[in-house]
């Protein structure tokens, strides 16, 4: 699926005006709810865990926390995960359909086609998508522990995730595509950290071993 390609184009197609171009991209429960407040709702959740962390260490004893290494885990990865996709995006020479819009052929022969050369870049992936499409790395982090948690998360990130980059295709702000690269990064990201991690199990574990045998051998010399 090229970004920018024909499948894109027929996804945003119908959220073109002749000859207005993207009337959704200042309507209040796009623009305002689903992009803005939304976007605060989660970074507020997401804030408030790293607190609840935090606390949780000052004063283990007066507020514990159920699966505190999977939070703090989860925590890491999601905050990797829109890091990884923000600097693919800072660094990006695709532009956001509203900038690469024909204006002139739509409004004089009603044709919608968009003009690569047009724009800036800076927009691909999706950046908006990125803060729901993080919450899937939840399932790398609760499912050796938690497998019920980690479906939640799973399917919650595939919700959100895919709610607020559609909506930004609706106003306009980015390709289907550019959402789907944002969720497959953010994947990418967790499967990546979760491989890391049992490798590092792997790796403890027989260091252990060895220092446990060493110890045993050491003990029967003398």
């Amino acid at each position: 699926m090229p970004v920018g390609g024909s499948l894109d184009q027929q996804f945003i197609h119908p959220f073109v005006n002749v000859p207005l171009g993207f009337q959704l991209k200042k309507y209040w429960w796009y623009d305002q709810f689903a992009h803005g407040y939304l976007k605060h709702w989660l970074t507020f959740i997401l804030v408030f865990l790293l607190v609840r962390l935090c606390l949780h260490r000052i004063l283990p004893k007066s507020l514990q926390l159920r699966y505190r290494a999977q939070y703090a885990t989860f925590l890491m990865m999601a905050l990797l995960s829109m890091s990884v996709v923000s600097i693919f995006k800072h660094y990006s020479s695709h532009s956001c359909p509203w900038d690469i819009l024909d204006q002139t052929s739509l409004q004089t022969s009603g044709i919608v086609q968009f003009l690569p050369k047009l724009g800036e870049g800076g927009c691909f992936p999706g950046g908006h998508a990125s803060l729901g499409y993080a919450w899937l790395t939840g399932f790398f982090a609760f499912y050796p522990v938690q497998k019920r948690l980690a479906l939640f998360y799973l399917f919650s990130g595939l919700i959100l995730g895919t709610g607020m980059g559609w909506v930004q295709t609706m106003r306009g702000a980015h390709f289907m595509s550019h959402n789907l690269w944002t969720m497959w990064l953010c994947f990418l990201v967790g499967f990546l950290c979760c491989c890391g991690m049992l490798v590092r199990a792997q790796y403890q574990k027989r260091n252990t071993i060895c220092r446990h045998n060493f110890k045993s051998v050491a003990e029967s010399r003398e």
